[in-house]
């Protein structure tokens, strides 16, 4: 469970409104920007999330973003490709009913969500290792990224953990509904939108977290 959920919510919405602006001239950029960007502009090309994820050029395109996000590395070890491809064929449905359920985290139904993100997080696999959080909410943004916030350790569990970077279901879970819940504040988004790192709303409030964890440092 989140402790001081409120101050945290206040927090984010403060960053947003005051912050936001400033995280393409104070975060990185180079191949991790790069990578993503690719990502982000290869859903232009496809109207379905199944011919997005049959689509070998865009798998490996999600490939490489992970791994220029740091899922290769530090002890961090991605499943093959070839591997990592049959298992998002094994899940199809799943990412078939979400796509149904809704594109865009803004008022989406976090009880329609929640059942076929649980199932996703327990059946797909991307990693050698068992942990899953970072991994999994990196991979979900790739291909929903309207709907799920990128989450990884140094940033998103130890700002809502207090430095216990251990991972879980249930900690992705409470993080998505806090990400819920600020995307669906009464914010002007559109001021905020850009070509930058504030390409989707999610990935707005990942970022407001990250600033906050700067401010931390």
């Amino acid at each position: 469970m989140i402790k001081n959920i409120q101050n945290k919510k206040i927090e984010i919405i403060d960053v947003i409104n005051e912050k936001i602006n400033k995280m393409d001239e104070i975060y990185r950029t180079g191949k991790s920007f790069d990578r993503y960007k690719i990502v982000l502009n290869n859903h232009k090309n496809e109207n379905s999330v199944k011919s997005y994820l049959t689509n070998d050029n865009y798998l490996l395109d999600i490939y490489k973003t992970l791994e220029a996000w740091d899922m290769n590395k530090r002890g961090a070890k991605l499943r093959k490709l070839s591997e990592i491809k049959q298992s998002f064929i094994k899940n199809m449905d799943y990412f078939i009913e979400l796509e149904k359920i809704g594109l865009n985290i803004i008022g989406s139904n976090i009880d329609k969500i929640e059942p076929v993100i649980k199932k996703l997080y327990n059946e797909l696999y991307i990693m050698e290792s068992n942990s899953k959080l970072v991994s999994f909410s990196k991979t979900l943004h790739f291909i929903f990224p309207n709907l799920f916030m990128p989450m990884d350790r140094q940033n998103t569990l130890r700002y809502f953990y207090n430095n216990q970077t251990s991972e879980s279901y249930n900690k992705f879970l409470d993080i998505f509904i806090f990400c819920h819940n600020i995307c669906n504040e009464n914010i002007n988004w559109n001021n905020i939108l850009n070509n930058g790192w504030n390409s989707t709303v999610p990935k707005i409030v990942d970022n407001a977290i990250i600033i906050k964890m700067l401010d931390f440092a």
